[in-house]
């Protein structure tokens, strides 16, 4: 909360409400959220305003774009730690992974081709074990 706060008052941005309802329930999700699944849940939020609000997040850095393999997108709040996912190909249960081992294959790149890798995505399909005892 300190955080959002600091980085809102150093934008110069007031902070509404609104922003603090959208920023709170990313902060309280476990899976990225899209628009219209945080208007879902803050249906007294209109649809724009939301969009407006993770725009301006996303410009000040205070959430990011998730931006998955056929998806639409879904943002989740900035920290220091990478993710990956699992997603099932039946009834799209997300899962987030909190460690990353291609770090590792990050520096040998860099090691072997002096080529510095910014960022990078990696997302998993399968099938969950529900969907799987229902085959």
């Amino acid at each position: 909360m300190k955080e959002y706060l600091k980085i809102i008052k150093e934008h110069q941005l007031r902070n509404t409400s609104q922003r603090q309802n959208i920023y709170d329930h990313l902060k309280k999700s476990k899976i990225p959220q899209s628009a219209f699944d945080i208007h879902q849940k803050l249906k007294n939020i209109d649809l724009a305003t939301i969009h407006r609000t993770l725009k301006t997040f996303e410009k000040i850095e205070l959430i990011e774009l998730n931006n998955f393999i056929g998806d639409v997108k879904k943002y989740s709040i900035k920290t220091k730690t990478h993710f990956h996912t699992i997603k099932c190909k039946n009834c799209s249960r997300t899962i987030l992974i909190d460690f990353c081992l291609i770090e590792k294959f990050e520096k040998f790149i860099y090691k072997k081709y002096g080529f510095k890798i910014l960022e990078h995505q990696l997302q998993f399909f399968g099938l969950c074990s529900n969907c799987q005892k229902s085959l």
